[in-house]
């Protein structure tokens, strides 16, 4: 009797053993992409609350500065995967809700390129912000939902310019530029930007943001003067052109 219960037991140690050495390997977790936003003006650090000049010369600043991610996509071999839903990027200076980077995981490789929308495409643009919890992008208290057009605001920009050119940088005239709408959804593309994402390791991607690139395009540069408010609905055009501005300011930088 001694003998059948050492075999079995010799049996079952064989087994555990065999089984144990047929399990396949963990499943690799993948790399990290983290993608960065770096603004600047003047060719300085841009910081809500500090002093910058205009392409016409006129002084300015900024109270609030924040616009939606989405989309992002990543070119590789295959058609283009889709790693970010959306995200909201926020320059505020109050800690506790500024964000100006985000990280997804990636699965390892080479890519030749990426894109993601400024704004919200056509279907997140109709989510209900009261069914997100508050630390979602599309929760109502990120406070760019436009309860009167059941939609959000893609693109928020708030400050004031100083008129009154007697030095005393008197911040006088209120910027308001908020844009939103299907229409004013874009993709900015950045399709021959090769990088390599490797296995348990961070990857990071800097995009540079021109702020005076917001008040001019090509030989067009925006009088803040006469034309500093929309809300999309009210000055549409202003809205499209901050739209585009916007998009040319966007460039990969180091």
């Amino acid at each position: 009797m001694k003998v059948v219960k050492g075999l079995v037991l010799a049996f079952i140690a064989a087994a555990l053993f065999q089984s144990c050495g047929n399990e396949p390997p963990p499943e690799p977790e993948g790399g990290t992409l983290t993608v960065n936003f770096n603004p600047t003006a003047n060719g300085q650090p841009f910081v809500l609350g500090n002093g910058f000049t205009s392409a016409k010369g006129l002084p300015y600043e900024f109270s609030l500065f924040k616009f939606y991610i989405s989309n992002l996509r990543l070119y590789g071999t295959s058609e283009p995967d889709t790693i970010l839903d959306a995200d909201l990027i926020n320059f505020s200076n109050d800690q506790a809700i500024r964000h100006t980077s985000f990280s997804v995981k990636v699965q390892p490789g080479t890519y030749s390129g990426f894109s993601f929308g400024v704004g919200l495409d056509s279907i997140q643009n109709r989510l209900d912000p009261t069914t997100f919890p508050s630390t979602s992008p599309y929760s109502a208290s990120a406070g760019t939902h436009w309860g009167m057009f059941f939609m959000y605001r893609f693109v928020m920009i708030e400050g004031a310019i100083d008129t009154s050119e007697n030095g005393l940088t008197d911040y006088e005239l209120p910027i308001i530029m908020h844009t939103g709408f299907d229409s004013l959804y874009i993709t900015k593309e950045f399709a021959a930007h090769p990088f390599e994402v490797k296995e348990g390791e961070n990857t990071t991607i800097n995009i540079n943001f021109d702020f005076n690139r917001l008040f001019y395009g090509g030989n067009d540069t925006l009088d803040l003067l006469t034309n500093h408010i929309t809300h999309t609905s009210d000055n549409y055009p202003l809205a499209a052109k901050i739209t585009r501005n916007f998009k040319n300011a966007l460039q990969v930088g180091n």
